[in-house]
């Protein structure tokens, strides 16, 4: 889940985010509201050395044919350069992802 490829189908939806973490449909309006206001969206943050890697949650995402929304993402960005990790369906697995990959980078 969360790797694209060419032949995917993909749609784009429009999600909030309960402070429960479920995920509900909403107009575009509401989803470039949330879009705009990054520091809210921002679910874990850890420093590591160079950088930082953070997930967020993502109210304008893709969703792919199983209609799973990639409503989450893992970005490490150290200095300029910022790589996208991994994109995830829901909350606890976008936190654990943001774990492991905030653990596997303080050990290298």
């Amino acid at each position: 889940m969360g790797s694209l490829r060419p032949n995917d189908q993909m749609e784009i939806c429009y999600l909030s985010l309960s402070p429960e973490g479920v995920l509900t449909p909403c107009t575009v309006v509401e989803a470039e509201t949330l879009m705009a206001n990054e520091e809210s969206r921002v679910l874990a943050r850890n420093e590591i050395d160079g950088g930082f890697v953070s997930t967020a949650f993502l109210p304008i995402c893709m969703t792919f044919e199983d209609g799973s929304p990639q409503a989450f993402e893992t970005v490490v960005i150290r200095g300029h350069r910022s790589q996208v990790v991994k994109r995830y369906a829901d909350l606890a697995e976008a936190l654990r992802g943001h774990d492991e990959t905030a653990a596997s980078l303080s050990r290298s």
